[in-house]
């Protein structure tokens, strides 16, 4: 592994701590730590800890059969194993979103949203460098270094859609309470 690849790789590593420290201080309101879930919350999350692990060993379980067998798949396998950790997250994010228990107790859902939004439009833009690069190699198969960025902003998108729709089901919700009360 040479030194600029290294370096780039803790950038990376310390810039998405640097993120989510920042999204943590921005996303807490005053009095209440968004860390807070009561025992309902914790029982979803612990449902969705679980679907999202049998979701990663399944993918995981298919990465390695595909190499094995030779299926020809044009990733790499360490973007394979990238795609899957992301799908598992997806699982785990997605099914806690739409289940109440992603966001704890004082979380700020709409900041949340416009952080994920962010997240991707850095990574769909510092990305689509390293795609048209990859485009004008002449390469066959896809590379962790020249698809993370896009692989996350894709992966990401699936987890704002369900924020979204839980933001507009929720406030359809308060609405129709309201009307009745």
């Amino acid at each position: 592994m040479n030194t600029e690849y290294a370096a780039g790789i803790f950038a990376g590593i310390f810039s998405a701590l640097l993120v989510y420290l920042i999204i943590r201080k921005i996303t807490m309101k005053e009095k209440l730590n968004n860390n807070d879930f009561d025992e309902r919350q914790e029982l979803v999350r612990g449902r969705a800890y679980k679907y999202g692990f049998f979701t990663l060993v399944i993918l995981l379980t298919l990465v390695m059969a595909a190499f094995e067998l030779g299926a020809g798949i044009p990733v790499t396998p360490g973007l394979a194993i990238f795609i899957s950790l992301l799908i598992s997250i997806d699982v785990y994010a997605i099914y806690s979103i739409m289940h109440d228990a992603y966001f704890g107790i004082g979380a700020n859902r709409r900041r949340y949203s416009l952080f994920f939004l962010i997240i991707i439009l850095i990574n769909a833009v510092g990305g689509f460098p390293n795609i048209q690069e990859f485009l004008r190699s002449g390469h066959t198969v896809l590379d962790l270094g020249s698809c993370a960025n896009i692989t996350v902003a894709i992966a990401f998108l699936p987890v704002l859609a369900a924020m979204i729709a839980k933001n507009i089901s929720d406030d359809k919700e308060d609405r129709n309470e309201e009307s009745e009360a």
